[in-house]
């Protein structure tokens, strides 16, 4: 990657104060005139020129709009047309950098709670996508450095990235909970979160709220019930993480207390 200039870098920062800009006017624009302003930034070309730049600092400005969009705009007031950032976004997760596969789990993960309708139809190649970044022998670290196995301290906050993304596009797609077991057994395994607390409480919050539906709950638990003793293990782990705030733990273990109080058990 080549080094940016001190002129470059100024001008990334100003690009970056713009779009944070963007993030405190979009939550005071008229909820029927958003929808407008968001698809100008996606057929205008903004989101995907950025994307397809050659540096991870030149796409990260893509990213940066994504998320800004995504954290401030209700999921009615997202246009159809931002759904064209999904195929971008899954082809750079073949992306070499690491930087730019964090990105890409991150967007996705939001793109799966704030626009679940765009996830539909490529839920389970996305959820596919992301279970294998997570096991892939290389990735290219700072400086170009190969990271030949992600299960490095340094490397925690990328696998809690891309499982929390997990998370999220369950959250809000629970009809692909129950599609693969697979997944579902990759996800819960891992949990929970061992860095990153806001994450940590983003997914616990949204794993609570699936536990509170009982159709959910049944998916939870695996086709056959066979994650049921799994579930009860990792709701309670999740609840006594540091990470995991005090509501957030009450959350879960009301939820726990809920599906062993059920008739959800095992086959």
């Amino acid at each position: 990657m080549r080094e940016l200039s001190q002129s470059k870098e100024a001008y990334f920062e100003l690009l970056r104060t713009v779009i944070a800009i963007w993030g405190h006017v979009l939550p005071n624009i008229e909820q029927n005139k958003a929808p407008e302003f968001i698809d100008e930034l996606v057929t205008r070309g903004s989101i995907q020129d950025w994307l397809k730049k050659e540096t991870a600092e030149e796409k990260n400005v893509g990213f940066l709009i994504i998320f800004t969009v995504l954290k401030n705009v209700e999921y009615e007031a997202i246009p159809a047309s931002f759904r064209s950032v999904l195929q971008i976004l899954y082809d750079l997760s073949f992306n070499n950098s690491l930087a730019v596969k964090k990105n890409c789990a991150a967007a996705l993960g939001l793109m799966g709670l704030k626009a679940p309708k765009a996830l539909k139809e490529k839920g389970n190649e996305i959820l596919a996508r992301l279970i294998k970044m997570a096991t892939e022998v290389k990735v290219i670290g700072p400086e170009g450095t190969t990271i030949n196995k992600i299960k490095e301290t340094f490397n925690d906050e990328y696998l809690d990235i891309i499982y929390g993304a997990i998370g999220k596009i369950y959250a809000k797609n629970p009809e692909l909970i129950t599609q693969k077991d697979e997944f579902l057994d990759s996800w819960l395994n891992y949990l929970p979160l061992k860095v990153d607390r806001e994450e940590a409480n983003s997914v616990y919050q949204e794993l609570s709220i699936l536990a509170e539906h009982e159709v959910y709950l049944k998916g939870l638990v695996g086709s056959k019930g066979q994650f049921y003793e799994l579930v009860l293990k990792k709701f309670e782990e999740c609840s006594k993480s540091d990470l995991c705030s005090l509501e957030i733990s009450e959350k879960l273990l009301l939820a726990r207390a809920k599906l062993i109080s059920s008739k959800f058990t095992p086959v």
